[in-house]
């Protein structure tokens, strides 16, 4: 039975950036894991059914838009309630 894409992120994630593993298996195939030349950012370029993805670590010293939006509490819509 295949992986679902939630699954098979989950794994690509956990083997890349949790484990510091040098390369990604799923389903028998192995994909290595790189560094961006100029961040040394981690990346791996897998595949989930037919589509080719790829993974990219973030840089842990540059404000993402999460972090910022993580702050404003949001309702049932998905929008901020903060003014």
């Amino acid at each position: 039975m295949a992986a679902s894409l939630e699954e098979t992120l989950t794994s690509v994630w956990r083997q890349a950036l949790v484990e510091d593993a040098k390369s990604v298996t799923q389903e028998n195939r192995r994909f290595p894991v790189r560094r961006t030349s100029r961040s040394r950012l981690r990346e791996v370029d897998f595949q989930f059914e037919d589509h080719q993805l790829r993974g990219l670590g973030q840089n842990p010293e540059t404000p993402s838009l999460f972090n910022l939006l993580r702050g404003f509490p949001l309702d049932a819509r998905g929008t901020s309630s903060r003014v």
